[in-house]
């Protein structure tokens, strides 16, 4: 008698996983192979990182220009700067041709860039980001700040996106 065998495909963030059925056995028998190609083992997968945002502060800037404006300098953090992928953290060696500058308002050749978008996604500013640094977005102070926002952090050299943590610019609570 042959025994099937189910396989499941689950994709999460671009990553598919394997996971054959589990079959009854008893301690001493080993499974029987099945005839033909068999399943190989999938590689091991990275835990899914998540950069911890914090509000460091924020202050009032009033930038002269022509027509004088007030801005709110927000100021955040990531919290676990030391648990960021190791690879991400050394510089570039040359500036990567690709992806472009996700902030095309900054020329630069960093590597990362932080993007804030506000709880349902949209996107609110850009800048670029230097390891274990602060980093900072100016709202107008006649605009009303978002309850809370969060930030992607993207690596020119490398695909993929990390979603940090949802902070409250105004008050600092997390979710």
């Amino acid at each position: 008698m042959r025994q099937k065998v189910k396989t499941i495909t689950i994709t999460i963030a671009g990553i598919i996983l394997f996971s054959g059925s589990s079959m009854a056995q008893s301690p001493n028998t080993t499974p029987k192979r099945s005839v033909g190609n068999p399943a190989k083992r999938p590689p091991a997968v990275k835990a899914i990182f998540a950069p911890d945002l914090r509000l460091r502060g924020s202050e009032s800037v009033e930038i002269n220009l022509t027509v004088p404006k007030t801005y709110h300098k927000i100021t955040f953090l990531f919290e676990n700067w030391d648990q960021f992928p190791t690879d991400q953290l050394k510089p570039s060696a040359e500036p990567p041709s690709s992806p472009p500058n996700p902030c095309k308002q900054v020329k630069t050749s960093t590597r990362l860039f932080a993007i804030l978008h506000s709880k349902n996604g949209a996107t609110i500013g850009c800048t670029e980001l230097k390891p274990q640094e602060d980093f900072f977005f100016m709202f107008e102070q006649d605009e009303v700040l978002p309850p809370f926002v969060y930030v992607t952090v993207v690596d020119r050299t490398q695909p993929g996106i990390l979603k940090s943590s949802l902070v409250s610019p105004s008050s600092g609570a997390t979710k």
